[in-house]
C-alpha cells in the first residue's frame, strides 16, 4: 500500500551534510535578546525568504554551532536568517556572555543527554535568571524527555524575559499545535508573524494551523490514552469511540516495537467521504492527523487493519524525528510496520530492484512523481529500511530518529548513533 503526503505534511532535512544558507550566530542571537550583554565583534540579521515552503533547513556555511542547531531542530523550528559576522564568532556555548553550565548544558543537549541537561539549565536558570536563552535550553531538555507541560513553562518564563523572542514564540506554538491546542498554538505564531512578518516557513505553518482549525470547528472528539478521534457528524459518534478503540490498540502495538510511547497524542480525523484533495491512486494522506472514512472504518477487515498501522508509523516516526526523517526512512518504516510480526516478511517486496540501493537516488519527497517512478522509490525505500533494521535492530532505528531530530544531517545523526559513517550504498 503506497502512502502519498502533501509537502505542507513535512519539514525537510539535509540529508549529506550540505550546508544551504547561515544560522545566526550565538552571539548575535544572545546580545538581540539581552541588550545589556556585550558580545566582541559585530553581526548583522535579517529575515531570509526561501524559495518555498519545502526548502530545506538552513545550516550554517561555516563549522556548524551544534548547541543552536540542538536548540532549533529539535522542534523542527529553525529560523529562516542571514547573519553577516565578522572576525571569528563560532565559538559556541562557552563564547563570551554564555554561563558555564549553560555552555555545558547546549552540548548535552546536542548529544541527547537530557538528564544532564535539565540539571546544568536548572543551575543556569538558577544563577542567572533573567537570561531567556538558559530557559530555552530547559526547555528543549525537558522536550527531550516528554515533559511538555514543564517545557511549555520554562518557554513562557523565556518570553517573560524577552517578550519579543521570535524563536521562543515559534518553538511554544510548534508545542502547542502537536499537543493539539490550536488555538495556543495561533497565539504564538502571530506574535512570532507580528516580529517575523517575512518569515516563509512561519507563514506556512500558520496557515496550516489555522486551515485545520477551521476544518475541525464544530467536530466532536473522542479521547483515548494516547489518540484523539475527532468527527463532525453526531450521528459519528459510536464510529468514533469504535475507531479510537481500535487506534489505541494499533498505536500501542507499534509504540512498544519502536520502544517509544508517544508524548503528545496522535489525532485523527473521521471523514463522511473521501478527501478531494487525494492523489488518485493513493491509500492516504499523512499531514500530522490520520485521515479515515466512514467507508474504510465499516469495511474494516486486514486491509483497514494495515492502514492504521502504516499511518500511526508515521505518526510516531514525525514525533520522534520531529518531522526531520527522510521521506525513504518515514516511508520505508511504515511499509515495514504496516503488517504485525506474525505478518511481516523479511524478503525483499516484488516491486524492488535487485541490486544496490543509492541513497541518494531516494532523497526528497516522492509526492508528483510518475506512479511508476513512485512505486520503484517506495519498494526501495522499504529495501533500505530492512537493511538498516537487519544491522541495527528497530532500538537502532529508533535512536536514529531521535538523534535526527538535533542533529546537523543524517550522516552526524547516524555517526553519532552507529559510530560509522552514513553508508551511501545498501546492500543485502
Amino acid at each position: 500500500m503506497w502512502i502519498w503526503r502533501p509537502a505542507s505534511a513535512r519539514l525537510p532535512l539535509l540529508e549529506s551534510g550540505q550546508a544551504e544558507g547561515p544560522f545566526p550566530s550565538p552571539q548575535a542571537l544572545i546580545s538581540s535578546l539581552n541588550p545589556v550583554r556585550t558580545v566582541p565583534g559585530t553581526a548583522r540579521s535579517g529575515n531570509r525568504a526561501v524559495r518555498s515552503s519545502r526548502s530545506s533547513m538552513a545550516l550554517l556555511t561555516r563549522r556548524p554551532i551544534q548547541w543552536l542547531l540542538g536548540l532549533l531542530l529539535l522542534f523542527g523550528a529553525a529560523p529562516l536568517i542571514t547573519v553577516a559576522a565578522g572576525g571569528r564568532q563560532e565559538a559556541g556555548p562557552a563564547s563570551a556572555g554564555t554561563p558555564p553550565a549553560g555552555g555545558q548544558g547546549w552540548k548535552a543537549l546536542e548529544r541527547g543527554r537530557y538528564q544532564e541537561s535539565i540539571r546544568l539549565f536548572a543551575e543556569a536558570t538558577r544563577r542567572h535568571p533573567n537570561d531567556p536563552m538558559m530557559w530555552v535550553g530547559l526547555a528543549l531538555s525537558e522536550r527531550g524527555l516528554q515533559q511538555d507541560q514543564r517545557a511549555i513553562r520554562s518557554l513562557a518564563t523565556a518570553i517573560e524575559r524577552a517578550p519579543q523572542m521570535t524563536q521562543a514564540h515559534h518553538l511554544l506554538a510548534r508545542l502547542h499545535a502537536e499537543r493539539d491546542e490550536p488555538g495556543a498554538a495561533i497565539g504564538h505564531y502571530e506574535e512570532a508573524l507580528g516580529q517575523d512578518p517575512n518569515n516563509v516557513r512561519l507563514q506556512s505553518e500558520y496557515r496550516q494551523v489555522r486551515g485545520a482549525m477551521r476544518e475541525e470547528q464544530g467536530f466532536s472528539r473522542v479521547a483515548g490514552r494516547h489518540v484523539v478521534v475527532k468527527f463532525a457528524e453526531p450521528s459519528d459518534q459510536d464510529r468514533g469511540s469504535r475507531l479510537a478503540a481500535h487506534l489505541e490498540e494499533v498505536c500501542d502495538a507499534i509504540a512498544r516495537e519502536l520502544g517509544s510511547v508517544p508524548a503528545t497524542p496522535v489525532v485523527a480525523l473521521l471523514h463522511s467521504h473521501k478527501s478531494a484533495s487525494e492523489p488518485v491512486w493513493a491509500a492516504g494522506i499523512f499531514d500530522g492527523r490520520i485521515h479515515v472514512t466512514r467507508t474504510q472504518l465499516d469495511a474494516g477487515g486486514s486491509r483497514f487493519q494495515t492502514y492504521l498501522r502504516h499511518e500511526c508509523t508515521h505518526a510516531l516516526t514525525h514525533r520522534l524525528s520531529q518531522g526531520r526523517a527522510p521521506t525513504w526512512l518515514d516511508e520505508g518504516l511504515a511499509q515495514y510496520l504496516e503488517r504485525p510480526v506474525t505478518e511481516r516478511s523479511e524478503g525483499l517486496p516484488v516491486h524492488g530492484e535487485e541490486g544496490p540501493i543509492l541513497l541518494e537516488s531516494l532523497r526528497g519527497d516522492f509526492v508528483g512523481l510518475p506512479r511508476a517512478e513512485a512505486e520503484r522509490k517506495y519498494a526501495d525505500s522499504l529495501r533500505a529500511v530492512q537493511v538498516m533494521i537487519a544491522r541495527h535492530g528497530l532500538s537502532g532505528v529508533r535512536r536514529w530518529l531521535e538523534a535526527i531530530a538535533v542533529s546537523k544531517d543524517l550522516a552526524q545523526a547516524y555517526q553519532h548513533v552507529f559510530h560509522t559513517g552514513y553508508p551511501m550504498v545498501v546492500t543485502r
